[in-house]
């Protein structure tokens, strides 16, 4: 069942990596094919259905259900099908995380923390234990101390 979920996630990313403009002419041609394709994938699958939308340049420019939503009922996977996506906002996070990595605005090795403020929630540990007023409820080391308790 993963590996049906991957296979049919990678080929939206797939075709909707290949559409690069809603203002071109040839989008039609692209996208044709694209329905008789994403039903012989459901099929040779086995999944039982699957949701593809394409944006292009913050507009959508396809959406089609193909297969069921619920196949015992038989009711029809549509457009406007929604789906709980399980597990992969992990994948998501990862992967937005390796974008990170290979921009040069995280290392695998430090804290995410450092990221918004430039210092790690450890540092600010440090100071705050240093002798730095906690009076104020809106100071870093006054909700520190408050989640030590």
């Amino acid at each position: 069942m993963l590996r049906s979920r991957l296979g049919l996630v990678l080929v939206v990313l797939v075709l909707a990596v290949r559409v690069e403009s809603a203002e071109d002419p040839a989008l039609a041609r692209r996208l044709a094919g694209l329905d008789v394709y994403m039903e012989k994938v459901v099929k040779d699958w086995n999944g039982p259905g699957v949701g593809v939308g394409i944006v292009v340049k913050d507009r959508l420019v396809y959406a089609k259900g193909f297969g069921y939503r619920d196949h015992g009922q038989k009711l029809p996977f549509t457009s406007k099908t929604t789906q709980p996506i399980a597990s992969n906002t992990k994948l998501f996070t990862a992967l937005a995380a390796g974008l990170l990595v290979e921009d040069g605005k995280l290392e695998w090795d430090k804290p995410p923390a450092t990221i918004r403020s430039g210092t790690s929630r450890t540092s600010r540990a440090r100071s705050c234990s240093s002798g730095s007023s906690t009076s104020s409820r809106r100071s870093p080391c006054a909700r520190l101390s408050s989640t030590r308790t």
